[in-house]
């Protein structure tokens, strides 16, 4: 018979997690003759801990001669360093809730990972993701993970505010500063942001440049290859000037998060705002129903509508040892039924194409723009290497003050030389 073991380490007890009880199932496991398949996961607050729990109880009908074991972590901000000492030790869960791109690659390069090919093809599981998830979790042309969460960054607005002040959502770059310029008359901003949340400037860097330049160039950027004093990145860093000078931005971002941010789009004091999906707050229905997203505009005609779509997946440690019970509990991770309810509670769409009709609107809409979109990134943090990645959002947020190009361009090219050094002749 099957059994199910949940081990949970809140916000108080992680701080100790390496020495403490949250790795005890490791020494307990070794004594235990029949070793179940262990599960580790990062939830939102006890509530989403629950759900999690009763979710796979579905595996235990499906499975129960399967012992499995769940692991479930609530701190988000020590996450990734528990996950880092799981892999490096060398012991722990056999499948861990990480982060896709360039946080996977990392892992990858250091050997701490085992690629899931073999099994990814025996599924056909291309056939199961998008494209621009999928390529999240593949590195030399091997799948390194199961994607089941993604974060599409879109505009996201209130359909009877833009009526009611006439405005359309913005289709090209024009469009924009022309709604801006209406909307600014009439003391709204167009776009409502919290730049005290530093590291959501990057969807700004990320779109504008992908719109001016393309998905090859943002990579090659990225990942550190093209300096950053280019004319091209200075162009990016320009057109986002112009929004600031423009006022398309609430005056008073820096005194807002991100979520703080979003409520202004309810209440009409902004227009719109750039998010990778609504705060998990209380909105009455009413007002929900009425919101909606819609793609970041064009800037140059004809470039593809690139995506900014952090996406989560289910890696393997290097440690862990091939079963038939651990593929069994892949095949259930993978599965579009686990996936769609799986994220639900965080109102995200699955990253397997799911059926649409189960999902809300803003899923619906999220979904189709990321099947229809020819590629994309996950997040300049999730894509660059983190060295980089953790100093960028003081130079993007300093930029929103002094909006001086070519310093902020020159700071983003040092940085840039301190951690992936000349680029070769």
């Amino acid at each position: 018979m099957s059994s199910f073991r949940s081990s949970f380490c809140s916000a108080l007890s992680v701080t100790v997690l390496t020495l403490g009880t949250c790795l005890a199932f490791a020494e307990l496991a070794l004594a235990d003759a029949h070793q179940p398949v262990k599960v580790a996961i990062q939830v939102g607050d006890g509530k989403h801990r629950a759900y999690i729990k009763e979710l796979f109880q579905e595996f235990e009908r499906q499975h129960p001669d399967i012992d499995y074991e769940l692991i479930v972590l609530r701190d988000v901000a020590r996450y990734p360093s528990i996950v880092s000492n799981w892999l490096t030790q060398g012991y722990g869960p056999d499948i861990i809730y990480w982060y896709a791109g360039q946080r996977i690659e990392h892992f990858k390069k250091l050997g701490l990972l085992q690629d899931i090919d073999t099994f990814w093809q025996s599924q056909n599981l291309d056939k199961h993701f998008p494209t621009a998830v999928a390529d999240t979790v593949k590195v030399d042309g091997k799948a390194w993970g199961i994607p089941i969460t993604y974060f599409l960054w879109a505009l996201y607005y209130r359909e009877s505010v833009m009526e009611k002040h006439g405005i359309e959502v913005p289709k090209n770059w024009a469009q924009l500063l022309s709604a801006c310029r209406v909307l600014r008359e009439k003391n709204i901003d167009l776009f409502a942001f919290g730049s005290k949340t530093s590291w959501a400037t990057h969807a700004w860097f990320d779109y504008i440049n992908l719109r001016l330049h393309g998905l090859q160039f943002h990579r090659e950027l990225l990942a550190g290859r093209v300096a950053y004093d280019d004319a091209r990145v200075k162009a990016t860093l320009g057109y986002w000037r112009q929004l600031l000078d423009s006022q398309c931005f609430n005056e008073n971002h820096a005194s807002y998060t991100v979520w703080q941010a979003f409520p202004r789009v309810l209440h009409g004091l902004s227009a719109m705002t750039l998010s990778d999906g609504v705060p998990q707050i209380d909105i009455p229905n009413q007002i929900r129903a009425d919101v909606r997203l819609a793609q970041f505009p064009l800037i140059v005609e004809d470039m593809p509508l690139y995506t900014v779509a952090p996406v989560n997946a289910f890696v393997l440690p290097s440690y862990t040892k091939a079963s038939p019970e651990l593929n069994l509990m892949l095949r259930f991770l993978a599965d579009p039924e686990f996936q769609l309810k799986f994220n639900q509670p965080i109102a995200r769409p699955p990253a397997a194409i799911s059926k649409l009709s189960q999902q809300d609107i803003l899923a619906q809409e999220a979904e189709a723009i990321v099947l229809n979109s020819p590629g994309g990134i996950q997040f300049l943090d999730r894509d660059a290497d983190i060295r980089f990645a953790d100093k960028t959002p003081q130079i993007f947020v300093e930029f929103l003050q002094h909006r001086d190009v070519n310093r902020a361009a020159l700071e983003l090219e040092r940085l840039r030389m301190r951690v992936f050094g000349p680029l070769p002749r």
